[in-house]
């Protein structure tokens, strides 16, 4: 199991405005989140038994497309999934180190990812 690695930095902390043409743009931070929640969302599914190859996909242009109200609400969202994910991913790991059986566990944690997932893909 070496793919799984603890301390994902799920953060988008240090961003700029949407306006500003220097730096990260808080869409690039977004973007970043999303994709790091994916791939967390794969470890996941990995310690859940599931085999879901699209857990890391979404349409980051769809960050560009939608209206600031619509960006702002997709990183919270994400803000509030990555504080569900850190210590959740933590506790798994631990679980699994010490060789019991953390599926029950990570299909829950898979659940409330699939479920914020799903809510980012279908938004307009």
């Amino acid at each position: 199991m070496n793919a799984i690695r603890p301390g994902f930095d799920l953060s988008c902390s240090q961003t700029v405005p949407f306006e500003t043409g220097g730096g990260e743009s808080e869409a690039d931070a977004c973007v970043k989140r999303w994709a790091t929640l994916g791939e967390a969302g794969k470890v996941v599914a990995m310690l859940a038994g599931i085999d879901d190859d699209a857990a890391g996909t979404f349409d980051s242009d769809m960050f560009w497309r939608a209206t600031p109200c619509r960006r702002e609400l997709a990183d919270k969202a994400g803000a509030d999934l990555a504080a569900i994910m850190e210590p959740g991913i933590a506790a798994l790991l631990a679980i699994h180190t010490s060789g019991r059986d953390c599926r029950p566990a990570a299909l829950a944690l898979w659940h409330e990812f699939d479920s914020a997932r799903s809510a980012l893909l279908t938004m307009p």
